[in-house]
C-alpha cells in the first residue's frame, strides 16, 4: 500500500510541477506580447494570472491565452467552466 501511495504522490507532485511550468511559460508569452495587462472580465490591472481559454495548460499559443485577475479567476472556478444551457 505504501509503495502505491508513494507512486501516486510522486505523480501528483510531477503534475503540479508541470502545471506550474506551463503557467509560468504562459505568463512569459503574454508579457512578451503587445496585449494589455488587464483582466479580460473586470479590467483590473493588478494580481493577474495567465488564463488558458481552452483550460489546457500545455496549449500555450497567444490566441489561447488571456489575463484574468485572481478574483475573477476564483469566481469562474467556483461556478464551473462547462457550457450550461441558459434560458432565453
Amino acid at each position: 500500500w505504501q509503495r502505491r501511495n508513494r507512486s501516486y504522490v510522486r505523480k501528483q507532485l510531477k503534475a503540479t510541477q508541470d502545471d506550474r511550468v506551463a503557467r509560468n511559460k504562459a505568463r512569459g508569452i503574454l508579457k512578451a506580447s503587445s496585449r494589455a495587462m488587464r483582466c479580460y472580465k473586470c479590467g483590473k490591472v493588478s494580481n493577474l494570472r495567465a488564463d488558458h481559454i481552452d483550460k489546457n495548460p500545455k496549449h500555450n499559443t497567444l490566441s489561447n491565452l488571456r489575463w484574468v485577475c485572481v478574483t475573477c479567476d476564483s469566481n469562474t472556478k467556483e461556478k464551473g467552466t462547462k457550457d450550461k444551457p441558459h434560458n432565453g
